[in-house]
């Protein structure tokens, strides 16, 4: 009997609400649902500063063939980096 006791004290103590703490049910949930969400993986950029410029590596998943794709990119120092991010885009997406 003092086991069923003790348990219950124990869960009464962790469901109690304190006004200074945070229960995970007082935390909001995301504004969109299920529907909204987008359902492809998209295209991951990953800038690497070097010596003289830049090196942009994009990653690509493919789950229709169960591949990822990784290409690198040079940016010389003197270059337009958003022009040049714009032709990288251009040629990942003709792909």
């Amino acid at each position: 009997m003092k086991k069923y006791r003790f348990r219950n004290w124990v869960r009464n103590w962790l469901n109690k609400v304190d006004e200074g703490s945070l229960m995970i049910k007082d935390i909001p949930q995301p504004l969109t649902s299920p529907g909204e969400q987008l359902q492809s993986d998209g295209m991951r950029f990953v800038l690497h500063r070097a010596n003289g410029g830049y090196v942009i590596e994009t990653t690509k998943v493919d789950r229709v063939k169960d591949r990822v794709h990784h290409q690198m990119y040079i940016i010389a120092g003197d270059a337009d980096i958003g022009n040049e991010l714009g032709k990288i885009i251009t040629m990942e997406s003709l792909r």
